[in-house]
């Protein structure tokens, strides 16, 4: 380890107890964890399935990943019944921040040469400067991907203006670019852009640092150390919900199933993950899915248009 391969990862008051702690750097994930001897740091995926293991937890002495609950040594980074073992990274602390080498983590398969092109891709033909937008419909924006895919294969190409747009359904290399995010993989670039504009922006549109401590409050809060607390909170959404529906069959109304099951989705969503208990089933009309029914059409538009500009009764709010 030399001083010029050392990478700083984070200020020391900015990790706060043992960890485990999800970091990056030069775009690898590492997991900081201190130790009796001082910080560990280790690949920071699971070599299982590519977990982060800085969302899992500390037992004891052993890195406990939040999937399938393998442990690794914060010692040597040795799985307990397994051959596979964690890569070390030499880390010290200096001035008051935490400095890891990656060096060894990017010992590894050589890089993927380019067989294709992105115009070697299949796709739909566009028009000069819309390219594929007028195609676009945002109510049915999965049907028209899935049908593109039937057509062209798992792997196609797609113009918005003059951005071009990969689109990929196979699950297996969907599920590699949503490991490899935010260090490889990131949003579409108008998506913080757009939330900031809207007031919405936070988990969902944070990005690199801002994302990952984001990211493990619903992390912690879905822990399978808490599943066992989870199941009455779900009960109890899932006992208003039946009783709703039973008061809405006596009174022989009908009921929109999509629009009860937004509300089952909100209750349990934000009492797991916040602690707080907004009650949309037990509400009237005016609950949060109400707001989500302006907010998320506008958002998609806004994201996929040509020029996204705010329609004219949202201008004249902003003005008065």
């Amino acid at each position: 380890m030399t001083t010029a391969s050392l990478i700083r990862v984070a200020n020391l008051d900015e990790l706060h107890g043992d960890g485990p702690h999800a970091l990056s750097a030069n775009g690898f994930d590492v997991v900081v964890v201190r130790t009796p001897a001082g910080l560990r740091a280790y690949d920071g995926r699971c070599p299982h399935q590519g977990a982060l293991l800085g969302e899992g937890e500390l037992d004891g002495d052993k890195i406990v990943c939040r999937n399938h609950r393998w442990r690794f040594s914060v010692d040597s980074g040795q799985r307990e019944g397994g051959p596979q073992r964690l890569a070390s990274c030499p880390v010290v602390e200096r001035e008051r921040a935490i400095f890891v080498d990656v060096s060894e983590l990017s010992r590894g398969p050589a890089r993927i040469v380019a067989k294709r092109t992105l115009d070697d891709l299949p796709g739909p033909r566009g028009l000069p400067f819309l390219g594929n937008i007028h195609q676009l419909d945002l109510t049915k924006l999965h049907l028209v991907l899935e049908r593109w895919a039937a057509q062209y294969g798992p792997v196609y190409l797609f113009k918005m203006g003059s951005a071009r747009v990969v689109a990929l359904s196979n699950p297996k290399w969907c599920d590699q670019v949503l490991r490899a995010r935010p260090e490889t993989f990131t949003r579409h670039s108008r998506t913080a852009t757009v939330s900031s504009e809207m007031g919405i922006d936070g988990a969902f549109s944070a990005e690199g640092d801002a994302w990952r401590p984001q990211r493990r409050l619903a992390t912690l809060a879905l822990a399978q150390r808490h599943l066992r607390g989870l199941y009455p909170k779900l009960q109890t959404v899932a006992t208003r919900l039946k009783k709703r529906w039973e008061r809405l069959a006596d009174a022989g109304l009908p009921l929109d199933v999509l629009d009860e099951l937004k509300r089952f989705t909100v209750d349990v969503t934000t009492l797991i993950t916040f602690g707080h208990d907004v009650n949309t089933v037990e509400q009237g009309d005016d609950v949060i899915q109400r707001k989500l029914e302006i907010v998320l059409p506008e958002f998609s538009r806004r994201l996929f248009a040509l020029f996204p500009t705010f329609p004219a009764a949202r201008r004249r709010s902003q003005a008065m």
